[in-house]
């Protein structure tokens, strides 16, 4: 069995954390990569390690966390679903 980068895992889910709070409190644009390294206590350069297209990577990290939180638990049950108005019902 593989063992995984534990020690590295954390350090992306500590960048993604700090910087969803960052965005949420400054917005996208006022947080710089900068900010967000110096808040994780990193150096530069390591956030493109973990994030090589930089800030936007991380964003997107964000919404699908987020769209995947929902969709775990979200029932659909298809099963009298016959006609395009039960499915928007």
């Amino acid at each position: 069995m593989m063992k995984t980068d534990s020690k590295g895992d954390a350090q992306k889910e500590k960048i993604v954390r700090i910087a969803r709070e960052m965005f949420a409190t400054n917005g996208f644009e006022a947080t710089t990569t900068r900010k967000i390294n110096q808040e994780a206590g990193i150096a530069e350069g390591l956030m493109y390690y973990y994030f090589p297209h930089g800030k936007w990577q991380i964003l997107d990290t964000i919404v699908y966390e987020g769209v995947m939180a929902r969709l775990s638990t979200a029932k659909f049950s298809f099963r009298n679903i016959n006609s395009s108005a039960d499915l928007e019902d």
